[in-house]
């Protein structure tokens, strides 16, 4: 029997021929497919964990690993002097031979200190010994939103408004800057204690007058959130991030990213197909956020928002006060599962005196999807000047009616014949004409003869057939 590969950093499924993972990015060795992931006590950090705590002592207390990659590992660590909890990330001393890498290392850090966002992690110091580089920055505690997705997706709309503006505004800051980020994914987006969206890990980010750490034709990032431009390894722009960014929010909004498979294969369907519609998954999303992920996700970035302040204003995104109920609901999801029950549970506002408390978003059950949407009646042609009654009736996957969906109607060529939005079809000129009604994402259509009401016989009355001379 085959043995499913894995990723060594991730534990995401890989396939033939994967060099890297289309999940998390990182590089697959052929010796090490299927492999868990590294944990703390790995071989390989080990030796680098005791040498960055005899580099520090007595500055830093250095606790257990966060996280480790390919080219670094994060370390829980306590600042002795100022007695706070910080991240110590510290580059893998395999990669110091590599052309170029301390430097990219190093400009990581440069590129992130220089920002100055509250939604953009906050570096402290940037040290080194020598055959050691690290950087020591805030200490996120929550989960990142990889995890969140994987625990708790698909997320309640007012969720996903909420983390969208607050990530669309750190990356709007940092191109204004002339940061561009290039690796925007769930794993590197964390969640402070409040809930809120942190944007993390800059180490591929293009920065000004440091182009010389790309060469041209250069692949990075990671292929499930890819910009099309990306995977065909031309020039990255902001729209590039945004792009990024609407991929996580299509993810957020419906549990998986729009392509998954073998990471040249997404690649490509990153540059040629269309994400299957979020309404197929979430058909009472509201239609702001749709049309703003939808503008994010084109292929050609000039078909994007000009910038991510444009998705701001189109979804109605605002800061959220601190006595927004949102709040906690944004906490519960950035905290352990027990605790979070008990946060939703207390988050539920009390009943106005009036009557029932409204159910939270979180609790309420999404509506069933229409399957199929059915036309009535079946008519081929109608004369000009008349008018027909169409009805469309939305059904679930079981054939029943699905009651207060709404309907769009739209005819092939108003000339012909126009129809209105409660489906009554006019008549104005001889001709072929479609109509076609639709309904989250399902559609149904009629195409109709309009013909000319054609004189057969004349008939003159009265009758008669004598009349007196002078008479009419």
């Amino acid at each position: 029997m085959a043995t499913e590969q894995t990723c060594s950093n991730c534990g995401g499924q890989l396939f033939p021929g994967d060099r890297f993972c289309a999940g998390c990015g990182a590089h697959q060795d052929a010796d090490v497919l299927g492999a868990p992931a590294e944990e703390s006590s790995s071989p390989l950090w080990d030796p680098i964990l005791e040498r960055l705590r005899e580099a520090t002592a007595g500055k830093y207390e250095i606790g257990r690993v966060l996280g480790t990659g390919g080219m670094a590992a994060v370390y829980l660590g306590r600042e002795v002097r100022l007695n706070r909890r910080v991240a110590m990330k510290v580059m893998s001393p395999g990669l110091m031979m590599t052309p170029g890498m301390i430097e990219r290392f190093h400009n990581e850090a440069v590129t992130v200190a220089a920002l100055s966002h509250h939604n953009i992690v906050t570096i402290y110091t940037v040290e080194e010994t020598a055959d050691l580089h690290y950087f020591v920055m805030k200490y996120i505690q929550g989960p990142s939103l990889e995890t969140v997705i994987r625990r708790d997706a698909p997320l309640p709309k007012s969720v996903v408004k909420a983390w969208l503006t607050q990530i669309a505004s750190a990356l709007d800051y940092a191109h204004s800057r002339g940061v561009i980020h290039r690796d925007i994914k769930p794993a590197n987006i964390l969640l402070d204690e409040e809930g809120n969206a942190v944007v993390t890990d800059f180490g591929i980010a293009k920065v000004p007058r440091r182009s010389n750490l790309t060469q041209t034709g250069m692949t990075l990032g990671t292929p499930a959130y890819m910009s099309p431009e990306q995977c065909t390894s031309k020039e990255v722009t902001a729209a590039s991030d945004q792009y990024s960014l609407g991929i996580v929010t299509y993810e957020l909004l419906t549990g998986e990213p729009p392509f998954t498979g073998p990471s040249l294969e997404v690649m490509k369907a990153h540059v040629d197909e269309r994400p299957r519609p979020i309404t197929a998954f979430r058909p009472h999303c509201p239609p702001e956020l749709l049309a703003a992920v939808d503008r994010m996700i084109e292929k050609d970035p000039a078909d994007r928002w000009p910038n991510l302040t444009g998705v701001i204003t189109a979804i109605g995104g605002t800061p959220i006060s601190h006595d927004d109920p949102l709040r906690a609901q944004l906490a519960a999801l950035a905290s352990p599962s027990a605790e979070r029950r008990r946060v939703k549970e207390a988050s539920v506002p009390a009943a106005p005196l009036s009557g029932e408390a409204p159910t939270p978003e979180y609790l309420e059950p999404e509506p069933p999807p229409v399957a199929s949407l059915v036309m009535a009646p079946v008519a081929s042609s109608i004369w000009v000047g008349h008018t027909l009654q169409l009805e469309a009736t939305p059904q679930d996957m079981t054939g029943g009616a699905l009651e207060g969906r709404e309907v769009v109607w739209e005819s092939s060529d108003e000339g012909i014949a126009s129809v209105s939005s409660t489906g009554l079809v006019s008549t104005h000129q001889p001709g072929s004409v479609t109509v076609t009604a639709s309904c989250e994402g399902r559609v149904a259509t009629t195409t109709l003869e309009v013909v000319p009401i054609v004189v057969e016989s004349v008939r003159v009355r009265p009758a008669r057939r004598v009349a007196a001379v002078g008479h009419s």
